[in-house]
């Protein structure tokens, strides 16, 4: 088993270097021909097949910087964001790559008073698997009997739960819907009553990132890396340059 497992990890490199060297192989062979049999053809021949093995990885990352930009655009993203001090409620899925931010301290925010990080299960997610058309985000849990009142909250979702929801989606998710959506990541102030309703946020901050597979340079698109572009750490990052106490 180890031998396959070593096999399909390898492939791709495999492939990738063969086809350089037959590629390589031919060019050179082609230049040597026609311009005197000089050896700086068969260098000629390895420059061109290494330029031409990362055209497919160029062309992907000129068509996700694109897109990046045109989410960018759409998302409501201030400057400047002044916000009142208050308690924050911080809910995710509490694995997932592209939604999880482990190491993101929601009380090193200027405006946060303290934090609490849930599970979006069963806060937002229910037993039926579907996104919640209201919930109390201030209501006692079973671990806790009494809750302080939440004043913001910074949801990550990832966007199976709203594109499943028995709701149309907000006004403001991406239309249309650009390939590899993996997440929505939101921060939202509360009524008074801590009740939300996922079809009616109005966010006062809003990334969406994207999950794909990025072709590496020079692997002719072979070889590739699951990604999520941005990671929830940088939208922290982000958030965080923003953010003002007012």
């Amino acid at each position: 088993m180890a031998v396959f497992y070593f096999l399909a990890v390898a492939l791709p490199y495999i492939s990738a270097f063969l086809l350089t060297l037959a590629v390589a192989g031919v060019l050179g062979l082609l230049i040597w021909l026609l311009n005197g049999r000089h050896w700086w053809g068969w260098l000629a021949g390895l420059a061109l097949a290494l330029a031409a093995s990362c055209v497919s990885p160029v062309l992907q990352r000129i068509e996700d910087a694109r897109i990046t930009a045109r989410l960018t655009a759409a998302e409501p993203q201030p400057a400047q964001l002044a916000l009142e001090p208050g308690a924050l409620i911080h809910l995710h899925d509490g694995n997932h790559y592209g939604i999880t931010c482990r190491p993101c301290d929601f009380t090193a925010l200027p405006f946060v008073t303290e934090a609490e990080t849930v599970s979006l299960y069963p806060m937002l997610i229910d037993n039926r698997g579907e996104l919640v058309e209201r919930v109390n985000l201030n209501a006692p849990t079973p671990d806790r009997a009494t809750r302080g009142r939440f004043r913001y909250a910074f949801i990550s979702v990832p966007q199976i739960w709203y594109e499943g929801a028995p709701f149309d989606p907000p006004t403001w998710y991406p239309a249309p819907v650009p390939a590899g959506l993996k997440g929505v990541h939101m921060l939202v102030e509360l009524p008074p009553t801590g009740i939300i309703r996922p079809a009616e946020l109005q966010p006062l901050y809003l990334r969406v990132n994207r999950q794909y597979e990025s072709e590496a340079l020079f692997s002719w698109g072979f070889v590739t890396e699951t990604v999520a572009r941005p990671e929830p750490e940088d939208i922290f990052t982000d958030l965080a340059a923003r953010v003002t106490a007012r």
